[in-house]
């Protein structure tokens, strides 16, 4: 029967021996776990073959072996440091089992690399896959749960990680529309550096609210950024409120006032929960509690913290302007 005999590290430019039973055997199994070629010969015969990496082959013991297996190695292949072992592997095969030495010599197929260190070569190969028709798959990546969290294509990819066992999508470049996409809806994306544009920046905002007047027309309210100064824009179109108000409230308020401006807008009114404050126009008279706009232009500001703006009651005229504010 088969029998293990041992394993036998192994290093480039070596020469080393193996030292098994001269007799009770016809060959040996030989498998060669590294990336370097070897030479073996079984002493007292005449017996040598060549070992390539990877792979397994038999030897026959032939007439006067002494029991010792000459290896001599050569580092000949340029990726040698990217194999995650480097031994020879020894087996005896005995009298009486059949052999079909018409199988060897086999190949041992790597098809991953799972819980090894794999250092990086300084010689590498280039991934490619020029040429192929669009729309083929070249790198598909992921854990189990969040299977192709990176899957590459040769015209378009997807770029995730994965947070709490869920992914999200970081980059995603598309073969129509946008090229690239970076983040996905919902999430932020931060720029820990200096962000440079070099052309023309477009913004889509957030529309917070679409208010109808109790009288005509609407205002429409968007937010146009966020963060510790957060910027407002509200829009009219005939809009006239009746006797009542509506209010809108801040997700974050402002912890210190606003600064804006308007034209041909009616009047708001800003507040901190339920105490209305005060506000200095620079355009008409100061320290009134009510921003209105009968100029062609008015600017403002307000020092004090704001939760939340309401609508005037009882416009006297219907608007269609504007109102844009920073809140901080």
């Amino acid at each position: 029967m088969t029998q293990f005999l041992g394993y036998l590290d192994i290093v480039a430019a070596g020469n080393t021996t193996f030292k098994t039973s001269s007799a009770g055997m016809q060959g040996l199994i030989i498998g060669n776990e590294s990336g370097y070629s070897a030479t073996i010969a079984l002493d007292g015969t005449a017996f040598n073959k060549s070992l390539y990496p990877g792979t397994v082959d038999f030897f026959p013991v032939g007439t006067g072996f002494s029991g010792t297996v000459k290896i001599k190695t050569e580092g000949r292949l340029n990726n040698v440091a990217l194999w995650p072992s480097s031994y020879l592997q020894f087996d005896a095969v005995g009298y009486a089992e059949k052999v079909n030495t018409g199988v060897y010599p086999l190949t041992l197929p790597r098809l991953t690399n799972i819980g090894n260190n794999v250092p990086v070569s300084t010689s590498t190969n280039a991934v490619t896959a020029e040429g192929a028709a669009i729309n083929t798959e070249v790198i598909d990546i992921g854990p189990v749960g969040n299977l192709k969290v990176i899957d590459i294509f040769n015209d378009h990819f997807i770029w995730s990680v994965v947070q709490a066992g869920v992914a999200h999508q970081i980059l995603k470049g598309n073969i129509a529309g946008n090229p690239l996409q970076i983040g996905q809806a919902g999430d932020v994306s931060e720029v820990l550096g200096k962000f440079t544009i070099d052309q023309l920046l477009t913004l889509t905002p957030t529309l917070l609210a679409t208010l109808n007047g109790g009288v005509s027309g609407t205002l429409q309210v968007y937010q146009i950024w966020g963060g510790t100064i957060q910027l407002f824009f509200l829009s009219y179109t005939n809009f006239k409120e009746g006797g009542a108000q509506q209010q809108i409230t801040f997700a974050n308020a402002g912890t210190k006032g606003a600064i804006g401006i308007c034209t041909d807008a009616p009047g708001i009114e800003f507040f901190n929960v339920v105490t209305r404050q005060n506000v200095d126009q620079f355009t008409t008279a100061l320290n009134s509690q009510n921003v209105s706009s009968t100029d062609v232009w008015l600017f403002y500001q307000c020092v004090h913290p704001i939760t939340s703006f309401k609508t005037t009651a009882s416009n006297a005229s219907a608007h269609t302007g504007f109102h844009a504010f920073l809140l901080y």
